[in-house]
């Protein structure tokens, strides 16, 4: 894949075609870094999850662990009991980074940190039972959140020369331009709340941006006068008047 910006185009190349095109909308998203743990992938979606927001409601009144070691991590295990009573955190094997007030909140909460290494997910199917902790014991759990991060596909945003942050979300405005005239960005890979519905409105606003962008510099280049003058030429461009009586 290669991106580069030529003769006022933008142009994009993949291993077989080359596409180029005057404003380009990157949504090219995210993704989840799950859990290395034998046995979790084939719960992916299923019984392990990344987004309290989306999936919370799935898991009400189960077994949750909260997979992490920072403060992000605390947050998630405390907003989770609002769909169930039975939370915990487990850290597999790392030492707890959350700051001194969020080790308050779990202490308050009383909500339980395994700290030891997870050897292995035991499930059944796609549903997750229980985590097996190095040290012999057995969590039982029928959902796992995660907590360990994400990887931003910004390649081509960045080899145009877009803002990124110190995550690596592509910087946008509320048009959803990049730093780059022309380019626009939408979806996970901006500092959006990642869900689909939300991805799917910031589409709809950079498209629109998009539109008033090369309406006003078709006004500006005499392009759309150009076009209305071989309009005129070839078709009736008035409206048909008609007299009664």
């Amino acid at each position: 894949m290669g991106a580069t910006y030529v003769d006022g185009c933008f142009e994009v190349c993949s291993a077989r075609n080359r596409y180029r095109c005057l404003r380009l909308l990157l949504a090219t998203g995210i993704f989840h870094i799950p859990p290395e743990i034998n046995g979790v992938t084939q719960c992916l979606g299923h019984s392990m999850f990344f987004c309290k927001d989306c999936d919370g409601y799935r898991v009400q009144n189960k077994s949750v662990a909260i997979y992490g070691w920072a403060n992000e991590t605390v947050e998630y295990a405390l907003a989770m009991l609002a769909y169930t009573p039975t939370v915990s955190v487990v850290t597999d094997g790392r030492e707890p980074k959350w700051d001194r007030e969020h080790g308050r909140w779990i202490r308050e909460y009383e909500v339980p940190v395994f700290q030891e290494t997870i050897t292995r997910a035991r499930h059944r199917g796609c549903d997750i039972q229980r985590l097996v902790l190095n040290d012999g014991r057995e969590v039982e759990v029928e959902a796992l959140f995660t907590t360990r991060g994400d990887i931003y596909y910004n390649e081509i945003a960045r080899a145009f020369g877009a803002k990124t942050d110190s995550t690596g979300q592509v910087c946008v405005d509320d048009r959803m331009a990049t730093s780059v005239r022309g380019l626009y960005a939408a979806g996970c890979v901006t500092p959006a709340n990642c869900q689909m519905i939300i991805a799917a409105g910031e589409g709809a606003v950079a498209a629109q941006a998009i539109n008033r962008d090369l309406f006003e510099e078709s006004l500006a280049t005499h392009q759309l006068r150009r076009l209305r003058r071989a309009q005129q030429a070839i078709a009736e461009t008035a409206p048909v008047v008609k007299v009664e009586g």
